[in-house]
C-alpha cells in the first residue's frame, strides 16, 4: 500500500534561539535542560540545534520538559510567550 501524507510523522523544527528564550523565562539552562532528556548531552544539542533529526521519544520528551506553552513557542506555533509566575498587563 502507497504512503500518503497522513501516514508521515509531524515534521518538528525546533528554533534553538526560541529554546533559549523559553529556558530563560523557566529560569533553566541548557545544560540542565538536556541532562533530563533520555538522551545523552551532545546529542540532545545536535538535535536541538538542527543538526540531528529527534525520535519521536525524544521529542515527546523535549515537549513534556518545556511545557505546552513553551512547546508551542519552540517550534513556531506561537509567537507569545509569557511568565507564567508573573503579572501581565492587559493588552
Amino acid at each position: 500500500m502507497p504512503s500518503t501524507k497522513n501516514d508521515r510523522p509531524e515534521v518538528v523544527q525546533i528554533e534553538f534561539h526560541r529554546l533559549k528564550a523559553v529556558l530563560a523565562i523557566q529560569r533553566r539552562q541548557i545544560q540542565d535542560f538536556c541532562r533530563a532528556l533520555p538522551v545523552s548531552h551532545r546529542h540532545a544539542q545536535f538535535v536541538l540545534n538542527g543538526s540531528r533529526k529527534g525520535s519521536a521519544g525524544l521529542l515527546d520528551a523535549i515537549r513534556r520538559e518545556l511545557g505546552d506553552q513553551g512547546w508551542a513557542f519552540t517550534t513556531c506555533q506561537t509567537d507569545t510567550l509569557r511568565d507564567a509566575g508573573g503579572e501581565h498587563v492587559p493588552a
